[in-house]
């Protein structure tokens, strides 16, 4: 009776113990993640300090290095991180603390370049993975990006042979390509003599296939030393190319060589023609060295700086037309504008009399939009935290979530403030995504600052995206060395011709002040607060006022006129706001600025169409192009001067599709579906190859 009584306690102490385990390994995991984020914090005080002492000392880089290694006793490595670490940073300073980066990360940071880190933070600012490794790997992506196509393709193929080559004997790579060319003199011999695929039966004439045999058992012996005997299945090529294309070139010799050694042959598998997908010569010429891939896809193309498909947009609440601004310079086609307010109605349909403007959409016109396969919606107004049902706030949440569902298009973007990123409203981020995610998207939540892309202002501007499931999400850029633009270069000629009222001495002494209160600065938000009152006394400090201001009649301030706000925010030249004076300070302030606009129609559009983007020379490209996309020169009213009409649309639309599905669907019916356990399922079957 004792021995069920001594397993119960024996099983009880043990649970205890492990109990006991597992508290002691969470306290010493948190103890852990608490010392490593500290020395993160630690390395960026450093930096901070060091970048202090530079500068007030005005010593250079080398100076400085020489004193630290000396005076501190840091190493050159350490001294070198600590100088550079400040610049390297930017404003990503508290992400990287709060990240935790290892000092390894940060020092591989700090010998990239500008275009590595802008990936680097904006994988950060996503909630991806990051850690050395992927510093690296993006520093070789960048490096293969600026060379041409069949260049880069021909580093990535010798980078895999070499390091094949560094672990089995680097004499086996060059012995690889020689049986490779032998190989192919093979086919060259044979090929006339094999029948077509037009015969019913291939050749299986052993005395004719007997060369090439002999040759592909050789060359596959060679293969397996470099390169293994396992690799992804023959079904699962296309979705392998698509990440490396090079990886799966080498799968694909593996199972060309298995056909050549074992398998009958027609003449279209070996001839010197890529036409087929059956045709294993390209693979065989990549073992040779004749070929940077042997699949028949390449996904390695050139970045753009502008869409370059036929991807359309429709924006449900236009307001000034800022965001479609922005979104016809990344290259989109205006599908559809839809705004209800009169003042910004005006101001659209003056400046832009040939888009497709509307008050308000019917319901008629949204089943027809829904058959045009729209690729991007965006609204406005701004979405804003909300509690119950009859929340007046969530009102405009339900029409774009009316509207997302009507259209249903392939991804959108809706501007929301910045108290919606918050914690306290954590409940009505978990709703939206309930509720997107049952409409079939994969939603982000993104705060952007206008001053890392090009503007003379610091504002906050949250953004939601979305894309169809499956899809991958866009990445936003994240500029943190973005050129930087001051008020005095942006509205200096502006403020100094409002001062011209005041006499020549005395609007030369007032333009003098405002330019000693401004230089170095840029422009603060335009409100502040939950409740987004005016930002009043923060352009106090720079001089400046809005029309509401008291000081300004006084001649205290110098009045923030409509074009101050408009060349602040990057709309462009000629831009006419149309209402009353405080309507046009409305619209003009809260709009989303073009150039915002623009970056995440980008990203949206790269992930659509799977093709990369220079955001950098988008960024620095102008807003907007000579002629618009979608447009074309006419004849005016009147006879005068040519103006911008639409370009008729086709009857059927182009649907955008990304490269690889056509390729695939035909792959996939003549070689099965790929394998659910992903590309690299080790079931290999003879059916696989013939």
């Amino acid at each position: 009776m004792t021995a069920p009584s001594d397993e119960k306690s024996r099983a009880k102490a043990e649970r205890k113990e492990a109990d006991a385990r597992l508290r002691r390994l969470t306290r010493a995991k948190a103890a852990l993640l608490k010392a490593r984020s500290n020395l993160t914090r630690c390395l960026v005080e450093t930096a901070e300090l060091v970048e202090s002492t530079k500068t007030t000392q005005e010593w250079t880089k080398e100076r400085t290095k020489e004193w630290l290694v000396s005076e501190i006793g840091m190493s050159p490595r350490e001294a070198t991180t600590a100088i550079s670490l400040k610049a390297c940073l930017g404003d990503n300073a508290q992400a990287t603390v709060d990240a935790g980066l290892q000092s390894e990360v940060l020092d591989r940071l700090v010998d990239s370049d500008e275009e590595v880190r802008c990936d680097f933070f904006s994988r950060l600012q996503s909630g991806r993975s990051v850690d050395a490794e992927l510093v690296e790997k993006l520093g070789q992506d960048t490096f293969l990006s600026r060379l041409p196509v069949g260049e880069a393709r021909d580093v990535r193929r010798s980078q895999t042979l070499e390091t094949a080559g560094r672990i089995a004997g680097p004499d086996l790579t060059a012995a690889l390509e020689d049986a490779a060319s032998k190989l192919l003199k093979c086919l060259d011999e044979v090929v006339v003599y094999l029948p077509s695929m037009d015969c019913e039966e291939p050749c299986s004439e052993a005395s004719l296939l007997e060369p090439i045999r002999s040759s592909a058992n050789v060359t596959r012996t060679l293969f397996v030393i470099l390169f293994g005997d396992q690799h992804a299945d023959l079904a699962s090529m296309i979705d392998l190319a698509l990440v490396n294309d090079v990886q799966a070139s080498i799968a694909f010799a593996w199972y060309a060589l298995r056909k050549l050694e074992t398998s009958p042959l027609y003449r279209e598998d070996i001839e010197n023609s890529a036409g087929h997908l059956h045709n294993v010569r390209p693979a065989i010429e990549f073992l040779a060295g004749r070929r940077s891939v042997a699949v028949p896809l390449s996904t390695e193309r050139a970045p753009v700086s502008r869409a370059n498909a036929d991807l359309t947009f429709i924006d449900f609440g236009a307001g000034i037309g800022c965001a479609a601004l922005g979104l016809q310079s990344a290259g989109y086609r205006t599908v559809a504008l839809y705004e209800s307010w009169r003042s910004a109605f005006a101001t659209v349909q003056i400046n832009r009399p040939s888009w497709p403007l509307a008050s308000e959409p019917a319901a008629w016109h949204l089943k027809k939009l829904c058959t045009e396969q729209v690729d991007l919606i965006t609204a406005l107004p701004v979405w804003r935290p909300f509690s119950t049902s009859e929340d007046y706030q969530r009102s405009f949440y339900q029409r774009s979530l009316a509207a997302t569902a009507a259209v249903r298009p392939k991804a959108f973007f809706f501007e929301v403030h910045s108290s919606m990123l918050e914690d306290k409203a954590v409940h009505c981020r978990a709703e939206i995504e309930r509720d997107l995610a049952g409409e079939g998207f994969d939603v982000a939540w993104h705060a952007l600052d206008t001053a890392h892309f090009g503007l003379a202002q610091s504002r906050t501007i949250g953004v939601i995206t979305g894309v169809r499931s499956g899809i991958d999400k866009p990445i936003l850029p994240a500029f943190s060395d973005a050129p930087r633009r001051f008020l005095p270069e942006v509205i200096g000629e502006l403020v100094e011709k409002e001062l011209s009222h005041f006499g020549r001495t005395s609007a030369a002494r007032r333009y003098s002040t405002w330019l000693s209160l401004c230089a170095g600065q840029i422009a603060p938000p335009f409100f502040k607060g939950p409740d987004d009152e005016r930002n009043v006394e923060e352009w106090a400090k720079l001089g400046l006022g809005f029309s509401s201001d008291p000081r300004v009649k006084t001649g205290e301030l110098i009045p923030l006129t409509i074009k101050m706000m408009q060349t602040i925010q990057g709309h462009p030249h000629g831009w006419a706001i149309q209402g009353a004076t405080l309507e046009q300070e409305l619209n003009g302030t809260s709009s989303m600025p073009p150039a915002v606009a623009k970056m995440i129609g980008l990203a949206i559009y790269s992930s659509l169409t799977g093709r990369p983007v220079d955001f950098a020379k988008a960024l620095s490209e102008p807003l907007l192009p000579e002629i618009p996309a979608g447009y074309k020169l006419g004849n005016s009213y009147y006879g005068i001067h040519p103006r911008l009409v639409p370009i008729k649309p086709r009857k059927t639309l182009r649907q955008v599709v990304h490269p690889a599905i056509e390729l695939r669907e035909a792959w996939a019916r003549e070689f099965g579906l790929p394998s659910p356990y992903g590309p690299y399922d080790s079931d290999f079957d003879d059916h696989d190859i013939d």
